[in-house]
């Protein structure tokens, strides 16, 4: 196959996917760093239980804090959540999450 014979690939600048992460321990500071570099993200929200700690992280990673996993979701809908917490609370932030769907659903294949 020739150059002139290439497929043209699409270029089409792809939005970063919104993202928002319960928990910020310490695996859930790594999640946030993560998203936080990462170029196909954009790190938009941090959900945990105390207030001023959530605030703080929040600040230091550049996303709006929330203590309440609901209100979170309705108000940033994000694309993709990451929930870092204990797996004996796993339940209740992840229903939340079914709850409050992203505005479309990726498919994995």
């Amino acid at each position: 196959m020739s150059e002139s014979d290439a497929i043209p690939v699409a270029t089409a600048a792809v939005s970063p996917l919104r993202v928002a992460v319960i928990g910020y321990g310490g695996w859930g500071r790594c999640h946030l760093k993560v998203y936080r570099n990462n170029p196909r993200t954009e790190l938009i929200a941090v959900c945990g239980r105390d207030p001023s700690r959530v605030k703080e992280t929040a600040r230091a990673y550049g996303a709006h804090p929330y203590t309440n996993v609901g209100q979170m979701l309705a108000q940033t809908r994000p694309d993709l959540v990451s929930v870092v917490l204990p797996d004996e609370a796993h339940f209740g932030p992840c229903a939340g999450c079914l709850l409050h769907p992203p505005k479309y659903q990726a498919r994995m294949s």
